[in-house]
């Protein structure tokens, strides 16, 4: 699955600091360049996990359960 992430990058090329943000920017300093960003990213799919497995039960096991379903 392929998503699209938009922001801007606010850099200061005179202090060299950047701020990240998702709205354009409205009010700038002289010193700061708005740079707007779009990134693609592949976000690979979650596997499903499947569960395989078996129970044994002994007769006596079996035969616990059913007098206990039968006295209810």
């Amino acid at each position: 699955m392929d998503k699209e992430f938009k922001t801007w990058l606010i850099l200061d090329y005179k202090s060299g600091i950047f701020k990240v943000t998702k709205k354009k920017p409205i009010k700038i300093k002289a010193s700061e360049i708005p740079i707007d960003i779009k990134l693609n990213v592949k976000v690979p799919e979650q596997p499903t996990i499947k569960a395989k497995g078996s129970i044994e039960l002994s007769t006596a096991q079996v035969k616990e359960m059913i007098l206990e379903k039968l006295e209810e």
